[in-house]
């Protein structure tokens, strides 16, 4: 099965980075920029998750004292 294909621009630095990679590794150039994606896009789910619970205040919030003891430290 085929994946959708994707274009956009991209500054030389990172293009050059990207074939520095491609060359040391021999890993394809769509595969490292499909890693990155993902990457980055899974961060800005995870602080969205995050900033929906700090702003919930029905969400507890816990100390770092409570979270040493919960840890033993």
């Amino acid at each position: 099965m085929s994946k959708p294909k994707v274009s956009f621009p991209i500054e030389k630095k990172w293009l050059k980075k990207l074939e520095t990679l491609h060359l040391e590794t021999e890993e394809k150039k769509a595969r490292f920029l499909s890693k990155a994606i993902r990457a980055y896009l899974e961060d800005i789910e995870e602080a969205e998750i995050a900033l929906k619970r700090l702003r919930d205040p029905k969400d507890k919030r816990v100390s770092k004292e409570e979270i040493r003891k919960i840890l033993g430290l």
